[in-house]
């Protein structure tokens, strides 16, 4: 099962759905983080050694950053993985989490990796070089 951290604007009852399906899942609510930029989010959620899920494609341009970033400086920082689901099917969590829990099965690489979700499936998103 797999370890993940719910951006503020997820429901949060796809926590509940995730964590009844053997998932370890905080949110951004449960962790005093309501209101914090992306990066916060990200960093924390790497710290937990957690994937994180969002439909903020603003974590598109942060996974870009962190991995150009660390690149350049020669580091090995690695985020344990960014999940973007479509916002518009938000509205139905229980899809979205039959949707993690299908892709987890093909044994998808997540750390460092972005993929990105409308309602046909997952689609890894290579960072810009």
């Amino acid at each position: 099962m797999a370890a993940f951290y719910l951006d503020e604007g997820i429901p949060i009852s796809l926590a509940d759905i995730l964590t009844e399906t053997g998932h370890d899942t905080i949110t951004a609510f449960s962790q005093g983080m309501k209101g914090r930029p992306d990066g916060h989010h990200l960093l924390l959620a790497t710290q937990q050694q957690r994937t994180v899920i969002t439909y903020d494609n603003g974590f598109i341009t942060l996974h870009d950053a962190w991995r150009r970033w660390t690149m350049s400086w020669s580091v090995q920082a690695r985020h344990s993985g960014i999940l973007v689901a479509s916002q518009r099917y938000l509205v139905i969590p229980d899809i979205l989490a039959r949707s993690v829990n299908e892709f987890l099965q093909t044994s998808p690489v997540l750390s460092n990796e972005l993929y990105v979700w409308d309602r046909t499936g997952w689609f890894h998103r290579p960072w810009l070089e």
